[in-house]
């Protein structure tokens, strides 16, 4: 009948309008963090997330215990880690998220619970503790629980995303001026990722549905015919190719895109690793390895990607380790694993490239502890189209060091 009729369209359009005012109603801050976060175990993890600097060999790491820990790798006077400054507010609760801003020594972008908090820390430091004068918090109604950070290749824009918030905000940090871009359907942000080159922007969703934004005028296309929502993504060196994840589906598919053209929805998805788990030799032991993807991380040099797999995935307590090729066509071939001591398990996973020959990937483990590995470049033999782990690997990687 016409009544009842007339009351589904008000119950689905309320259903829509709650996606976009209040995408997540029933679930706490901490849940949502927990949740919603690119750290795997997020709320047990002594680290809750970490990020290398660009250009210096220092890392920020933010603990379990609201502090962000800036730790100098090198000693001027040894060949052991430097000291640490520690970074404390009362804004600064639940990080979950962290990031260096480019062509800066000194400038750290923390999003937590609170907002984001912009740190100026400057070097060399006369104190072990910095005040809450060092830092500037920045803010916009309802835009809190922030998961994802992400600096524009400029270092000039900071882009931020909250599960609970149906808009993506454009931060002009010089002017301290927050523009608010509507997402209208797909429900509230989860990740943003600028492109290496600058111009488009990956934004992520709570659920199946996710964008990518060139940013000359901020208009952008959407993918809404995905299985579950994206997991996880990276983009390529050249800003031309993102590697995506979905949440249930243990594949890694890619797009392309060229010049700054949207494709109006009609780029194809290409599959180009399958991760369902098989058997393979690690230490001497046979292990099953292999399931949904929980983190990506591409490594700037377009030679290395890394993998953590989920919780309940085989082998979870590994990662994995892909050499790759972009051209002619994206190319990838199993490389060996990394494995922590005893009991760990991988939590974030990052790559750095300054001054080294190579590229150090360093993976923080649910202990606390951060290893570093360097992984020298050969050249990639011919590849076959869709990658397996069943496919042979090289050997597995011993760290350098460890802080």
């Amino acid at each position: 009948s016409s009544p009842v009729k007339a009351c589904l369209y008000c119950v689905r359009s309320l259903r829509k309008l709650q996606t976009v005012f209040s995408p997540q109603p029933h679930l706490s801050s901490k849940d949502i963090c927990a949740k919603f976060s690119a750290t795997r175990l997020w709320s047990r993890s002594v680290i809750r997330c970490f990020a290398m600097h660009p250009r210096l060999q220092k890392v920020a790491i933010a603990r379990q215990d609201n502090v962000v820990e800036i730790k100098d790798l090198i000693s001027p006077t040894s060949n052991r880690p430097g000291r640490s400054v520690l970074l404390r507010d009362k804004q600064q609760v639940d990080v979950t998220c962290i990031q260096w801003a480019p062509h800066c020594s000194n400038l750290l972008a923390v999003g937590s619970r609170g907002g984001i908090l912009l740190w100026t820390v400057d070097h060399p430091v006369t104190t072990s503790r910095l005040l809450s004068s060092w830092v500037r918090t920045e803010t916009v109604p309802g835009h809190c629980v922030i998961t994802s950070i992400s600096w524009s290749p400029h270092g000039d824009l900071l882009i931020s995303a909250s599960p609970v918030d149906a808009h993506l905000v454009v931060w002009d940090v010089m002017l301290g001026v927050a523009t608010r871009i509507s997402v209208a359907t797909g429900g509230g942000l989860v990740a943003v990722a600028w492109s290496p080159d600058g111009r488009r922007v990956l934004t992520t969703s709570t659920m199946s549905v996710f964008r990518v934004w060139e940013t000359r005028n901020w208009t952008c296309d959407k993918w809404t015919n995905a299985s579950s929502r994206c997991r996880a993504a990276c983009w390529s060196p050249n800003g031309e190719t993102m590697v995506f994840a979905l949440e249930r589906d243990p594949s890694l598919y890619y797009l392309l895109f060229q010049g700054e053209e949207i494709t109006d929805g009609s780029a194809v998805a290409i599959k180009c690793a399958d991760l369902s788990p098989c058997v393979h030799s690690v230490d001497g032991e046979d292990v099953h390895v292999g399931g949904c993807v929980h983190s990506l991380a591409w490594d700037p040099s377009g030679e290395r990607m890394a993998i953590i797999f989920t919780d309940d995935s085989p082998g979870s307590e590994l990662v994995a380790v892909f050499r790759t090729r972009l051209s002619p066509i994206l190319e990838l071939l199993p490389g060996g694993f990394v494995r922590g001591r005893h009991g760990e398990l991988p939590v974030s996973i990052q790559f750095h490239t300054q001054g080294l020959e190579g590229t150090l990937l360093a993976v923080a483990w649910n202990s606390g502890r951060i290893s570093f590995v360097l992984h020298r470049f050969t050249q990639c033999p011919v590849l076959p189209e869709v990658t397996s782990l069943s496919h042979q690997y090289n050997s597995n990687y011993t760290e350098l060091f460890s802080i």
